[in-house]
């Protein structure tokens, strides 16, 4: 039983972690990644319960990189930026996802007509 609770204490710290008064979105692909290496590193007895933990882990939580929404939270928040994902061709495409975004609002904000110009009456 000892050897099962030391394998859910990265999951306590999750949940205490994620229960912040501050924890916003850009924070659970660095979370779900650092649950992931905490379980990795528990030492323990219980080697079929850690691996089952992992796989569901994995299953459960594994793909949040692949959310668009997570991934340009965590891009835009100066805390994370790239060092968070484990996935370097889903962070490559999330970058130039969202270059090519900032590039087309920029294009159709050069083309507004600047109204300053305009004599007044």
């Amino acid at each position: 039983m000892k050897e099962a609770a030391i394998l859910l204490q990265p999951m306590e710290k999750l949940t205490i972690l994620s229960g912040e008064a501050y924890t916003t979105i850009s924070s659970v692909i660095p979370l779900v990644k650092g649950l992931g290496k905490m379980m990795e590193a528990v030492q323990g007895g219980r080697e079929l319960l850690k691996k089952e933990l992992l796989v569901q882990i994995e299953k459960r939580l594994g793909r949040c990189e692949e959310k668009d929404w997570l991934a340009y939270a965590t891009l835009f928040d100066l805390r994370y930026k790239k060092s968070c994902f484990k996935d370097p061709l889903l962070l490559q495409k999330h970058v130039q996802a969202l270059t090519n975004e900032i590039a087309n609002r920029i294009k159709v904000v050069d083309h507004i007509p600047d109204k300053s110009n305009r004599e007044t009456c």
